[in-house]
């Protein structure tokens, strides 16, 4: 049986390893996911990893930032927040948080946004459902975003209107490769070339708004070909009162938990979800067959029960075989002395058998060599006793 169970789960091991080998070498080539967020978490060259870190060695405390706008004062308790920096939002605002984002800058706080599209404000009644996570938010050179009914622009609520440019960087300014450019005016330029604004400054209260019309403008692969966009960024975080920079992820829709079903089916489609499974298919498999026959019923010969005569002969064939009929004579006398329950009867002191009994004990011990025929007489007189005094 257990030999038959082995054998199932070997096969099952090996199978268990094609299965791999083949959802490995069929498993098709990665396909481009298209336009990326440019996330502080992301290591691709639309990411932003290369400037959170960047940043951590110019300023002491820079942290990611998972919360909505509105807990901003709430997380002031555990250190002034200085710079917020948001980078490609595609989350659109709620009224709250667009409220709570001007309360936050009036209070002195320095609002940094990279964004070639408007960044949506949604009424309650009026949000539609959420995009997918990881959805790209502002592919490069995409065109206006359109509003929908209900929905307001927090750019352009503080006079930041995206204006089409094609751009061409001159020296000590940015780099912006969106095609986009800022409408002057209204708005403090930082920087600017021949063909417009590339970065301009609203004061709100005792804070300021920066807009950078480029989601991308601080990604891994600008910072490469243009070292000086991070250059620029650091002077204006420098600009500001010493505090704690935030980047924001909570725009990109990477503060949302997923629960185990959602993580367990999204491992389940990859080439080591399938492994494991198979594994643990196989475990299982094996676990439920040894609860179960694999083969035919074998009947098995019922244990006759062994006569005490029998077992009387087993045990006195291994005292001869082994010459131990002093060991045979000890057992004998221990077996006589015994006292079974119930109050034994006491042998009388003069009692000629028992004298007769302890007379030969005593000379089979002193004696060399103990014939059989001394050990079965001394074994007849201790049973007689033990019968008589029972």
């Amino acid at each position: 049986m257990a030999r038959s169970n082995r054998l199932w789960a070997g096969t099952l091991l090996a199978l268990s390893l094609v299965l791999i080998v083949l959802s490995a070498g069929l498993s098709p080539p990665p396909q481009d996911p298209g336009p990326r967020l440019p996330s502080s978490l992301q290591r691709h060259s639309q990411g932003a990893l290369a400037a959170y870190r960047i940043l951590g060695e110019l300023f002491e405390t820079v942290e990611r930032n998972h919360q909505p706008p509105v807990l901003l004062e709430r997380m002031s308790e555990d250190g002034p927040i200085s710079t917020l920096l948001v980078m490609g939002p595609s989350r659109p605002l709620s009224e709250p948080n667009a409220q709570a984002l001007d309360e936050w800058v009036a209070q002195g706080g320095n609002l940094i946004v990279a964004s070639s599209r408007p960044w949506r404000i949604e009424l309650a009644e009026n949000a539609a459902e959420e995009p997918a996570e990881g959805t790209a938010a502002d592919p490069p050179h995409s065109g206006e975003a359109a509003l929908v009914e209900g929905e307001d622009d927090y750019l352009l609520r503080h006079r930041f209107r995206l204006l089409k440019a094609a751009m061409s960087p001159g020296p000590e300014v940015l780099d912006l490769q969106s095609g986009r450019s800022l409408e002057e005016g209204s708005i403090e330029v930082l920087a600017r070339n021949s063909k417009g604004a590339l970065a301009g400054r609203v004061r709100l209260g005792e804070g300021s708004i920066v807009v950078i019309p480029d989601s991308y403008a601080f990604s891994n692969q600008r910072l490469r070909e243009s070292p000086g966009n991070m250059a620029w960024l650091a002077r204006r975080v420098a600009d500001t009162p010493p505090g704690r920079l935030l980047v924001d992820e909570y725009h990109h829709y990477l503060s949302r938990g997923r629960g185990l079903p959602e993580l367990l089916a999204a491992f389940a489609a990859t080439p080591w979800g399938w492994a494991v499974s198979t594994v643990a298919l196989a475990g299982l498999v094996y676990l439920l067959g040894t609860r179960r026959r694999f083969g035919p019923r074998l009947e098995v010969a019922d244990r006759a029960p062994r006569s005490p005569v029998s077992l009387v002969r087993a045990r006195a064939g291994l005292l001869r075989s082994a010459g131990a009929g002093r060991l045979a004579i000890q057992l004998i006398e221990r077996y006589r002395q015994r006292r079974p329950q119930g109050g034994p009867k006491t042998p009388p002191r003069a009692d000629p058998q028992l004298e007769r009994c302890r007379e030969l004990l005593e000379r089979a011990e002193r004696s060399p060599r103990l014939p059989d025929r001394a050990v079965l007489v001394l074994g007849r007189m201790a049973g007689e006793l033990t019968r008589k005094y029972r």
